[in-house]
């Protein structure tokens, strides 16, 4: 039980990185 919660917390992160990069992405995007 308590790996398949750290994967799914590392899932997590990755999804959380992803967006952050995206909004990033976005927000450059606006200033150009």
């Amino acid at each position: 039980m308590n790996e398949l919660n750290s994967s799914i917390l590392n899932e997590l992160n990755l999804i959380l990185k992803l967006a952050q990069i995206s909004n990033f992405i976005n927000f450059i995007k606006k200033k150009f």
